[in-house]
């Protein structure tokens, strides 16, 4: 990647009033100052960030499954109203896994906790349904 396109530049500019610069070395955006990201849409963001030395925060990323890209380093991390719980993302990036890795890790305890919540998202309960069905009928 050799800088930012236009439109990545755009979408920086749109979620961070303060300013920002890519490191070409590492191929990552530094922020000096917050990031309040409110994007529905996104899945995954554009790119990596490497020093966000203020406030990193999703707001309303009901789209938002991967913490792919997640500054490396921040003060202060927030994630309200996303598809996830805010400590799911958390507890995968701090552990360094993706969401997937994270929810197969704990699935037993997640699904034990929030089983109505698990629940709502087809493919994760597809991919644990032998142990759903196991605990339902306590085979």
């Amino acid at each position: 990647m050799k800088g930012l396109s236009s439109i990545e530049s755009d979408w920086l500019s749109k979620y961070s009033r303060e300013s920002w610069r890519y490191d070409e070395t590492t191929n990552k955006v530094n922020v000096h100052g917050n990031i309040s990201i409110t994007d529905s849409e996104i899945k995954v963001l554009p790119f990596h960030f490497g020093r966000v030395d203020g406030i990193f925060k999703c707001s309303n990323c009901i789209s938002l499954s991967s913490v792919e890209g997640m500054p490396e380093d921040t003060r202060m991390m927030y994630f309200e109203n996303c598809k996830f719980p805010e400590w799911w993302y958390k507890d995968a990036i701090t552990n360094k896994l993706t969401i997937e890795e994270f929810i197969d890790q704990n699935f037993i305890p997640l699904y034990e906790e929030y089983k109505d919540f698990v629940e709502e998202y087809p493919e994760i309960v597809e991919k644990h349904r032998g142990f759903i069905k196991t605990q339902k009928f306590g085979i």
